[in-house]
């Protein structure tokens, strides 16, 4: 049907509105670049409309992405941040560069938000709160769930290491010995997830899972507490598996939603909320009066003696879970490679702990004050934290027009205009691993490269700024109990390990993982 005079008027009218407000738009950002002495990012091209082909190689890759295509792509493009140029506006910033970090995380925090499509792709297994919602506004969700957990990752009773050293002696059984004294296990990986498991849950959701005793009992044998156990495990294992695709790609994230992830999903929250409703009938049963006993023994009561939304609260025990298993994981994991393969690493852990009055396979021995004051000890999760970040890549969403510090111009150390709905998807992987803030030996694991270096915005392993994750200081703390007791309690380690010439290789799920697992085993330290 032709347009009628009017319709036609009307759609010119509409098009000459539109390029008016575009022009508008375009002059309001070259005022503000030329106010704040910006100069234009490193493009990088791709072949088709919207960088479809690189989309294809990022969801089709077999290897690594971070090594194959991210730090490739960094080289070809000559700098540290770039912008793909795909056809369209806003499209994304890749960064690798301490300084914008800073800016993005802390200095204008405010300017920056999480990406959209974050929320959307983890609230199907997490729900909302600290690590996948917006934190614009004081009553965001964000704000709500940080400021209920802050507390009780602020008190230092909350790091009972005879808690952990149940779950350690639990580890120990699942390693399993032989006659000549060496570990049966051939590999440590799944081992060291369940050991997690559990940790986390026995500090933060309400008590321990005992993923690690009931692996040990017989399929015929198992009780509906140890059915739940495996039935955790698998939902998680699955939850994953389909995040990790999700998060690829984050605009197709809806393209990713099998039946088998919408159960693994609804197990999870299953299980939050049973943890939850425990909780809330322990308070319940405790009375008026209780909140000191019930902060000192329990952090999910001690949330449901402050809220009674279970949905905020199931959704903490999920985010307890997803932040806390696979992070410690990857660093166990790693550390106990790097540690077996470098020469003399073990038996230098096993002696700077005797020299700080830690030896012998004694738990009573290990505070966390000595943890904490062993150089060593602290200087080998530090670098393994710098070489194997838990979470090797993030973003974040532009919710305003703002300006990174560097990034524009031929060398790229003039400011940069970020149009607001720009999305900065950035690596501290990729940061952490440069020659010219670490050296030429910036791929080896070395540890005393620590000795007198300070914690700067080039070292992010548990990001920054407002967001910094709230469970830094019990990572670390059950990392260094882990590894300590290791060293106590067996005096050698070898496994089938790769060469020191190169990190060791890795796999991204939604964590950096060891590639082929943690094929190790340990002899017992000999009684006197």
């Amino acid at each position: 049907m032709a347009l009628s005079g009017a319709h036609l008027i009307g759609l010119v009218v509409l098009v000459l509105l539109l390029v008016v407000r575009r022009a508008q738009r375009q002059l309001e950002l070259r005022k503000l670049a030329t106010a704040h002495g910006c100069k234009p990012i490193r493009p990088a091209h791709n072949k088709l409309p919207l960088g479809l082909d690189r989309k294809h190689k990022i969801l089709t890759h077999k290897g690594n992405p971070l090594d194959d295509l991210l730090t490739t792509r960094f080289k070809e493009v000559g700098g540290w941040l770039y912008q793909d140029a795909s056809w369209t506006e806003n499209t994304p910033i890749l960064c690798a560069e301490p300084e914008a970090l800073k800016a993005i995380l802390a200095t204008s925090f405010k300017d920056w938000s999480m990406e959209p499509y974050r929320l959307a792709a983890l609230s199907p297994w997490i729900g909302t709160g600290i690590f996948n919602s917006s934190h614009d506004g004081a009553h965001s969700p964000w704000a709500a769930a940080r400021s209920l957990i802050r507390p009780s990752f602020a008190r230092d009773d909350i790091y009972d290491l005879s808690l952990l050293e149940r779950d350690v002696q639990h580890f120990f059984e699942a390693l399993g010995t032989g006659a000549d004294g060496w570990t049966a296990a051939p590999n440590l990986h799944p081992l060291i997830r369940r050991f997690s498991l559990d940790t986390i849950t026995t500090f933060f959701c309400g008590g321990c899972v005992e993923a690690q005793r009931n692996s040990l009992a017989p399929a015929a044998a198992k009780t509906p507490a140890a059915q739940l156990s495996a039935d955790l495990e698998n939902a998680f294992d699955e939850c994953n598996r389909v995040a990790a695709m999700r998060f690829k790609v984050p605009p197709l994230y809806w393209l990713f939603n099998p039946r088998s992830f919408q159960e693994a999903c609804r197990h999870v929250k299953a299980f939050g909320l049973s943890r939850v409703d425990q909780a809330i009938a322990q308070v319940k049963a405790a009375g008026a009066g209780a909140d000191a006993d019930i902060a000192a023994a329990d952090v999910l009561q001690y949330l449901a003696s402050k809220t009674g939304d279970r949905v905020l609260m199931r959704d903490v025990v999920s985010q307890m879970v997803f932040a806390g298993v696979d992070t410690t994981t990857s660093m166990l994991g790693f550390t106990l490679l790097e540690l077996a393969r470098t020469p003399g690493g073990w038996a230098r852990l096993r002696a700077e702990l005797a020299a700080d009055g830690m030896g012998g396979d004694d738990p009573a021995a290990l505070s966390a004050p000595k943890l904490k004051s062993c150089r060593f000890l602290q200087n080998c999760l530090a670098e393994t934290l710098r070489l194997y970040p838990g979470i090797p890549f993030n973003s974040r969403h532009a919710v305003r027009d703002t300006v990174l510090p560097v990034g524009g111009g031929p060398d790229g150390r003039d400011p940069v205009l970020v149009p607001r709905g720009t999305v900065v998807r950035y690596s501290v992987y990729v940061m952490h691993r440069r020659e010219d803030l670490y050296g030429p030996d910036a791929l080896q694991w070395n540890p005393d490269r620590w000795n007198g270096r300070r914690h700067d915005w080039s070292y992010a392993p548990f990001s920054g700024g407002p967001r910094i994750c709230l469970g830094q200081k019990f990572s670390l703390i059950e990392g260094a109990y882990c590894l300590a007791r290791f060293a106590q309690h067996f005096d050698q380690v070898e496994g089938v390990l790769p060469p020191r010439d190169a990190p060791v290789p890795s796999r991204v799920d939604t964590a950096l993982f060891p590639q082929q697992g943690v094929p190790l085993r340990f002899r017992l330290t000999k009684r006197e």
